[in-house]
């Protein structure tokens, strides 16, 4: 019915190529003639890819970042959010998550639009993210955030600074086919 992509970040390049510019189009293989785009990407390079794409193919895209968005709370349980006016909790408190709630809610509102607000509402308040700053205990706080490219260590590090209420002991550990030493400085 469509297709969703949240974004893309230098990750999987043995997989799917060594730039943006080529895990894109790798994504991008996805999209099928006359059906729906919707995207969180930002970068206008990226976004002419898209565009491009979409025309070959007769679909049509659908940017999220068109959704106004507001946080109104951060703490460590979570966020109170306003998606286009309209008031949600997410469980967790990154701007990764509220971008892909802002996504989801514009995906959703288009393809499933008899899906009512508070529908939506009670599912993204529901929705956990295992292992994206999950909770592992309360006391002493232990998060587990399995962010394993630098474009999540940045989310992190947004998040941290948004929550944090005193001194964080961090423990780290990288796979070695990532750029663990740029992201552990990063940190």
């Amino acid at each position: 019915v469509a297709t969703v992509l949240t974004n893309v970040a230098l990750d999987h390049q043995a997989l799917l190529g060594d730039s943006v510019e080529a895990i894109c189009k790798e994504k991008l293989g996805v999209l099928r003639p006359e059906s729906l785009l919707f995207t969180g990407i930002e970068d206008p390079k990226l976004r002419e890819l898209i565009e491009t794409q979409c025309q070959e193919l007769d679909a049509i895209f659908y940017y999220s970042k068109e959704l106004k968005t507001e946080v109104s709370k951060t703490s460590w349980e979570g966020q109170e959010v306003l998606i286009n006016g309209y008031s949600f909790f997410l469980s967790n408190p990154s701007p990764g998550t509220l971008a892909n709630a802002s996504l989801a809610f514009l995906t959703l509102r288009i393809v499933f639009p008899t899906i009512s607000i508070s529908t939506l509402q009670e599912a993204f308040r529901k929705t956990k993210t295992p292992g994206r700053f999950e909770w592992i205990s309360h006391n002493p706080r232990v998060i587990l955030s399995g962010d394993h490219n630098p474009a999540g260590i940045e989310c992190l590090k947004k998040t941290l600074t948004q929550v944090n209420r005193g001194k964080i002991y961090t423990v780290c550990g990288f796979s070695p086919d990532k750029p663990f030493v740029s992201m552990f400085q990063e940190l």
